[in-house]
């Protein structure tokens, strides 16, 4: 096996710049995928995985981003790798490629009883973030993910370059955000799954899928709590149109490529390559009330809100207070030092009252 220290070093000098010619794209990144890999369709971006032997590449669709590159990267660690890999993220190296920061890091461990390498790229820029898992568990696996992340280059036109489909999305610009229902047995408004995103520092969030008028479908999380589908978070690989048969979902993003995934309805939402997202609902001030902790294994952070307008933040050292309103999806926060936050919130449990919310994306249990 190719040492770590060699593997390293390549990744260190991998492409990122060098712009040259690649035969796929995705969001803003350009890169010549491996010989004999096989492509894989997935709900939150793409793989290409060695059919035989431990080989696996997988590019995240980008997220919106307010850490640091070495943040993203520990943050994309927690919910990528150590699911699978226990132990700390490696620290990363950090450079700069123009307008995006860039940061790398490497680890060796065991994969289905392998020595194997693992390798994550961190892409931060333009608000957003994209990451790039490589794992290789030969020597030919090893050369040729290194031949992948060297062909990896920053498209000389993001994050400006027009969809083809740029005008739907901008004329879905200001749908609402609706309560998630099937309609003659076709999807409408917003779906959610519950995602665990580590192991040990776990974090619980959610996923969603929006499926808004004219057979238009985002699955970029609604972040901000303006209740509105908001088109500047949309790539090319985050937002399209989609078509339903068969028991197939197909949906040509924005940027050219089409993917598909099976699909069902059942009485509790709809099912996606075998995964449950469950409708989102909106909460009442009524519903609201109480406190909510975070769900992962820390439990630190915690909401509380009364029926009077007031909430509180924060631990059970130091919490921020202030007051709140609630419209639908759209939660308004006013701290008491005059600043105000916006967050997308919903009931991420079944049944009623509900036992779990989503916040921005975090999900919290009721106490």
């Amino acid at each position: 096996m190719a040492s770590f220290a060699r593997f390293f070093s390549l990744l260190a000098v991998a492409g990122l710049a060098a712009g040259d010619a690649c035969a796929e794209t995705f969001e803003l990144l350009t890169y010549t995928p491996p010989s004999g890999w096989a492509r894989e369709a997935l709900q939150g971006g793409i793989a290409y995985r060695r059919t035989d032997g431990i080989g696996l590449i997988t590019i995240t669709a980008s997220e919106p981003a307010t850490g640091s590159p070495a943040e993203e990267f520990a943050r994309m660690w927690r919910a990528h790798v150590e699911p699978a890999l226990s132990g700390p993220a490696p620290q990363p190296q950090i450079r700069r490629d123009g307008d995006y920061g860039v940061a790398m890091g490497v680890r060796q461990a065991e994969a289905q009883g392998t020595a194997s390498v693992i390798a994550l790229v961190t892409i931060v820029g333009q608000g957003r973030a994209i990451g790039v898992l490589a794992l290789a568990g030969s020597d030919e696996a090893l050369r040729e993910a290194t031949a992948f992340m060297d062909s990896i280059a920053i498209a000389s036109d993001a994050p400006g370059a027009t969809a083809p489909n740029a005008g739907s999305v901008a004329a879905a610009a200001d749908t609402p955000l609706e309560t998630g229902r099937i309609v003659g047995g076709q999807p409408i408004g917003l779906f959610y799954a519950v995602e665990v995103a580590g192991i040990g520092t776990r974090r619980v969030d959610t996923a969603t899928w929006l499926f808004l008028p004219g057979n238009r479908v985002s699955r970029v999380y609604p972040f901000g709590g303006t209740g509105l589908f908001d088109s500047s978070r949309c790539s090319g690989d985050t937002c399209g149109s989609y078509q339903l048969g068969a028991g197939q979902l197909v949906v040509r993003w924005d940027g050219g490529r089409v993917d598909q995934w099976t699909f069902a309805t059942t009485g509790e939402g709809i099912r996606l390559d075998g995964g449950l997202y469950r409708p989102a609902r909106a909460m009442t001030v009524a519903s609201l009330v109480g406190r909510w902790s975070d769900a992962g294994y820390s439990g630190s952070n915690i909401y509380t809100f009364d029926g009077n307008g007031q909430f509180s933040f924060g631990t059970s050292d130091r919490a921020f207070t202030g007051s709140y309103s609630l419209q639908g999806f759209a939660l308004t926060l006013q701290f008491a030092d005059g600043d105000v936050r916006q967050r997308t919130i919903f009931a991420a449990s079944a049944g009623v009252p509900a036992t779990m919310i989503s916040v921005d994306g975090d999900v919290y249990a009721r106490n």
